[in-house]
């Protein structure tokens, strides 16, 4: 049987194999090693594994260990640490919802008539990744792919009440919130207010802030960890977004942003407590 270094000097590609750091493949394989051993391992036990020198494993391991991609236990054997879990979340959660978005869009556009989108926080920007036409057209040209400032948009509104106040603070302040229309939030403490309102209520609203005419209700999509990770929205001309067919569209939103959420695996407790006024 090959072991994981063997395969990784082999190769698969000899076109792509001349690119290949073999110091990094093999830490690579230590790292893939020690997660899908069924216990946690020692050096020896670990460099038995990889087919590999202890002291090339060792360094191997130091390393990994001051990335924080391994921990050592008190008994001397490794165990994977939170970078590596955190990646592995980046993959699960990115994949699972660029799969789906256009799908929830989708959903969503149907039950509300309006146009919804899907959006993630790129940097200081809101990234569309999905875009769906409702029954009834809004009149307002977006494509998935495209983006907008987080300060003037309901979903951008979602995505900065749900990191620490520091960093939305921080993202506000850099080059100052531009007016779009009259109603557009460019008072910082304004902007507080507003993100721990967006915290309690569960859901955000663009009153005509970045166009005249045009308003949008927006609610946070979490993984299984209870991070927001994206946010959706429907949006509409303001005349048509009022009274019961706010509530409806309101509510539509909310309860798909939910599902989302509960097939992506969030729980209520598994909230990691981020949302705290002020933090």
């Amino acid at each position: 049987m090959k072991s994981l270094s063997d395969v990784a000097d082999q190769g698969l590609n000899p076109a792509v194999d001349r690119y290949v750091i073999r110091a990094v493949a093999r830490a690579l394989d230590v790292l893939l090693a020690v997660a899908t051993a069924p216990t946690d391992l020692d050096l020896s036990s670990l460099s038995r594994r990889v087919h590999l020198h202890p002291a090339t494993v060792f360094r191997m391991v130091q390393t990994l260990k001051a990335r924080r991609f391994l921990a050592e236990n008190g008994d001397g054997t490794y165990r994977i640490d939170v970078r590596a879990f955190e990646v592995g979340s980046s993959f699960l959660r990115g994949a699972s919802l660029w799969r789906s978005a256009s799908d929830i869009a989708e959903h969503l556009a149907e039950l509300t008539g309006e146009t919804a989108n899907i959006g993630i926080r790129d940097s200081d920007d809101v990234l569309y990744i999905a875009i769906a036409r409702g029954q009834q057209e809004i009149g307002v040209l977006s494509v998935a792919g495209g983006r907008h400032p987080l300060h003037c948009a309901a979903l951008g509104k979602v995505l900065l009440a749900h990191v620490p106040w520091a960093e939305a603070s921080t993202i506000l302040a850099s080059g100052g919130p531009r007016a779009h229309t009259k109603n557009t939030i460019t008072s910082i403490s304004r902007w507080r207010d507003e993100l721990v309102r967006v915290r309690r209520q569960g859901y955000a609203l663009d009153d005509e802030e970045r166009i005249v005419g045009v308003k949008c209700v927006a609610a946070p999509i979490r993984d299984h960890t209870g991070e927001v990770i994206a946010a959706i929205s429907a949006s509409a001309p303001a005349f048509r977004l009022v009274g019961e067919h706010f509530d409806e569209t309101l509510r539509h939103t909310c309860r798909v942003a939910d599902e989302t959420s509960t097939r992506l695996g969030y729980a209520p407790s598994s909230a990691t407590g981020i949302l705290a006024a002020g933090r």
